[in-house]
């Protein structure tokens, strides 16, 4: 009977511990920007920054993925991992990009995640995007100074 209690013990353990990383996920996956009418000035910042765009758009994969991996880590961190891109982001994102479909968006998604991780440069250049967007959302106050994360 002793092992009967101890696997309850066990297993309350477990469950405490889901319990706390289940928070922690919420916590990590919450979006930092919700309002889809930003998308468009992150786009122009992109083009400024990137040098990259012109009046046709954002014209290759990888310029493509850079700005999507940005959008991404402000609209659902949670789709970097596996999740699902928050509703709404893709249609979007399938506006800008002259997708027919936003099912291209879901697929480049899966591609960039493997670019971020592979290459150093590639990794290099999203982290400078995101440090510098981050920068121009709380000197428009767009995000607080200090977000809490």
């Amino acid at each position: 009977m002793l092992q009967e209690f101890l696997e309850i013990e066990e297993l309350k353990s477990i469950h405490e511990e889901k319990l706390r990383l289940m928070e922690r996920e919420m916590a990590l996956s919450t979006p930092l920007l919700t309002e889809l009418e930003y998308i468009p000035m992150l786009y122009k910042w992109y083009c400024e920054l990137s040098g990259c765009c012109e009046e046709a758009g954002v014209q290759n994969t990888d310029q493509k993925g850079q700005f999507l991996f940005v959008i991404l880590f402000f609209y659902s961190p949670i789709a970097l991992v596996g999740g699902r891109i928050v509703s709404g982001v893709r249609d979007k994102l399938e506006q800008l990009f002259g997708f027919t479909s936003p099912s291209a968006v879901s697929n480049l998604c899966k591609l960039i995640k493997s670019f971020y991780t592979t290459y150093k440069g590639y990794r290099k250049i999203v982290n400078q995007l995101c440090d510098e967007f981050m920068s121009r959302l709380k000197e428009n106050g767009i995000i607080p100074q200090n977000p809490i994360l």
